[in-house]
């Protein structure tokens, strides 16, 4: 795995000494050989934390300053076998006079003093203030740490989004903000909200360190907080005012390259450090198993209703355009035209058009069971739908007749024939009622390939393209709570725990469901995860190993990840010809796999892909 893209990040809250340098050297070296031992790339300190920051006018007195500066050369010469940047603050002379400033120190050196950018200095005794011109407020310098670009911005946290998008444009990927500011009530709450805004609209990352242990409470009471923030996610954070405490956590340059919304208009200078990011065993970030999904449960509840609400205005906007009010549906009673049901519903409600103009068809074949079969019969009569039963078998069994298939040989034509001709039914049907087929298949089975091209492919508008088959799952478990489709409850749940399969071979000598697509490929959850990182963030394989080992450490073994992961190259490149050529839909999340949003040549290679997960070591 390319390590360059993975920086370990580390805010070591040390404990101060007001005015005493000396004894804000220890606690600033404990701190630091701990972020050390954790293999942390970049350690970060407090502003101030050689000094302590509520020293009042003893951090203008010469005492303090000289102690300041010597705390620093000392803290650089016994920091000089670690290979990580530290930043460190401290009052130093500046060209105004004593100002706080924060040293940028590599394997021994000094890099740079990088003053506070609020104006007047804080050490003044007057309160900080945002410079009016955030573009002369300072160097922004750039440091490189493998394939991220950092810069120092210490300022006061409120401040933060003025000077912030000057050095995004400048070319930092993370910046890193050291603070020591009086806390009241309702501001820490209140500054994290502001980062992750501030990194979601930027495309960036914050690493926030505001000190605290140590300091006086009067006239103003400090908290030690530290968090850094991703994209818009917080990765971490905690918060002590009694003991020290370090914050470690990863960033990803991968991520913020794929997220990243302002331009670099002006690079910045590069200082004179570059450093090589050490080796990781283990991933400090958390990892969500289901990246389609927001962790939460409330955000994650209002997301899928957005999801559903988008899908329906979607078909209901094509249904408007077009002028065709009917709606033919192929109802298998499995999740992928169950939900694609509910949308039709929603949608012909939305404009005032009656029900009775989605035609639910259930195409009994030579895989279908029952449980499905009275599923597919019950959704359609209580959501108020036309009804029509279609059995493909004699039509199938005469084809097999005209190419001369041998109807005992349960092969790929097998399969696909029957796929095929209910397509052709469903588009026949269509033409004879000036009608619009619905799609029904999802991102999950599109990235797999796992549909029939000219058969379950096809269709005039796809309203589950950017659905994968879990988010699907949950939007149904949501909408079986509803008023509006409680009817029809135990059927949703009912389909919810039937196993997913295409049932295009004969069922078990029981009646049961023989064909379960999860026993092919691999678990959708791993396929869905795959599919998320390697699209939205361009992830290498051996990357995304990782990081699905973080997800799923408790549930699949790391060789059974890889094994599925090479499942999914396979697959994802082998299928591109079917996505090429697929029908019309809306893009609605995060990763879309239709032309124009995504697109590699139909004949692409996966080998050299292949090459690097294999040569991967398996993490943990």
């Amino acid at each position: 795995m390319d390590l360059d893209t993975l920086i370990r990040t580390c805010a070591a809250s040390p404990a101060v000494v007001p005015g005493d340098p000396q004894a804000c050297l220890i606690s600033s070296l404990d701190v630091i050989s701990q972020g050390a031992a954790v293999g942390a790339d970049l350690i970060v300190l407090p502003a101030l934390s050689l000094s302590g920051a509520s020293c009042g006018s003893l951090l203008n007195h010469r005492m303090v300053l000289d102690g300041a500066d010597r705390a620093l050369s000392s803290l650089a010469r016994k920091t000089a076998h670690i290979n990580a940047y530290i930043i460190a603050g401290l009052p130093a002379y500046g060209q105004e006079g004593p100002a706080s400033m924060c040293a940028v120190i590599n394997r021994g050196r000094i890099l740079d003093l990088i003053p506070c950018v609020d104006a007047p200095s804080p050490l003044l005794g007057h309160a900080p203030r945002a410079t009016a011109d955030p573009g002369a407020a300072g160097p922004y310098s750039l440091y490189r740490c493998g394939s991220l670009r950092f810069c120092v911005l210490s300022c006061a946290p409120e401040h933060l989004a003025w000077y912030a998008p000057e050095a995004v444009r400048k070319g930092a990927q993370l910046i890193v903000a050291p603070c020591c500011t009086p806390i009241r009530a309702g501001d820490i709450a209140r500054y994290r909200s502001q980062m992750i805004a501030l990194t979601k609209a930027l495309g960036c990352a914050v690493l926030f360190i505001n000190g605290g242990l140590g300091e006086t409470s009067s006239p103003s009471i400090y908290r030690s907080f530290s968090c850094l923030v991703e994209c818009g996610k917080e990765l971490a954070f905690q918060s002590d005012s009694r003991q020290p405490f370090l914050l470690n956590a990863d960033v990803d340059t991968d991520i913020i390259s794929a997220q990243r919304t302002c331009p670099v208009q002006t690079p910045g200078s590069f200082g004179v450090g570059s450093l090589t990011p050490g080796s990781k065993s283990r991933l400090l970030r958390k990892v969500e198993r289901n990246p389609f999904l927001p962790s939460g449960y409330t955000e994650s509840q209002e997301y899928l209703e957005e999801l559903f609400s988008l899908q329906s205005e979607a078909l209901a906007v094509r249904i408007q355009k077009t002028g065709l009010h009917k709606l033919i549906l192929g109802v298998s009673g499995g999740v992928d035209s169950t939900l694609a049901l509910l949308v039709c519903a929603k949608a012909l409600d939305s404009l005032g058009i009656d029900r009775h103009n989605l035609v639910g068809v259930t195409m009994p074949g030579f895989g279908t069971t029952d449980r499905t079969y009275l599923n597919s019969l019950s959704l359609i009569d209580n959501l108020g739908a036309q009804k029509k039963e279609i059995s493909i078998k004699k039509s199938v069994l005469q084809h097999f007749d005209d190419i001369q298939q041998d109807p005992s040989l349960h092969d790929v034509t097998y399969e696909n024939a029957q796929a095929r001709e209910r397509t052709q039914i469903l588009f026949d049907l269509a033409n004879q009622t000036g009608g619009l087929v619905v799609g029904t298949g999802d991102l999950s089975e599109a990235a797999l390939g796992w549909c029939t091209f000219g058969g379950d492919q096809l269709s005039s508008f796809n309203v589950n393209a950017s659905i994968t088959k879990n988010v699907a799952r949950s939007i149904i478990r949501q909408q079986a709570e509803s008023k509006e489709f409680f009817p029809v409850r135990e059927a949703l749940l009912d389909v919810l725990d039937t196993p997913v399969s295409p049932e295009l071979l004969p069922p078990s000598i029981s009646g049961e469901i023989h064909q379960k697509t999860e026993d092919i490929l691999g678990p959708y959850e791993l396929h869905e995860f795959f599919l998320y990182y390697f699209v939205h963030y361009q992830m290498a394989p051996s990357k995304i190993l990782l990081y699905a080992c973080a997800a799923f450490e408790e549930t699949y073994s790391p060789e059974e990840i890889r094994s599925t992961l090479r499942i999914f190259l396979q697959r994802f490149f082998a299928g591109q010809f079917k996505r090429s050529c697929s029908p019309d839909s809306a893009a609605l999340c995060d990763v879309a796999l239709g032309v124009p949003f995504f697109t590699i040549p139909s004949d692409a290679s996966c080998q050299a892909m292949l090459d690097e997960l294999n040569g991967a070591a398996l993490p943990f």
